[in-house]
């Protein structure tokens, strides 16, 4: 029931499992490359990220990605975040706008 409306992401979830046969149940936000995907649009990532590009990322929809993988992210600054998203962009072989 908690992941209803994620119907057709892949969600990363951490299970607890504890000896009273009670659980904790954490779900994240899609990978990185996932959402950079559904964002763009495209199947899968370039094989050759330097030489074949995908596609192109820019300011605003690194911002959009930024925004809901924020939760998950070792940062609290957005701008930061922000650059997460177009490392992981260039090494899927998207260009992206300059920071």
């Amino acid at each position: 029931e908690k992941t209803r409306d994620k119907m057709g992401d892949i969600l990363p979830v951490i299970i607890n499992v504890y000896d009273d046969r009670t659980y904790d149940f954490i779900t994240k936000q899609p990978p990185m490359t996932q959402l950079i995907k559904k964002e763009l649009g495209i199947e899968s990532g370039s094989g050759t990220n330097t030489k074949v590009k995908v596609g192109k990322l820019t300011k605003q929809n690194m911002k959009n990605i930024a925004e809901k993988k924020l939760v998950d992210l070792n940062t609290p600054d957005i701008n930061q975040a922000m650059r997460i998203v177009a490392g992981s962009a260039r090494s899927m072989g998207v260009d992206t706008e300059a920071l």
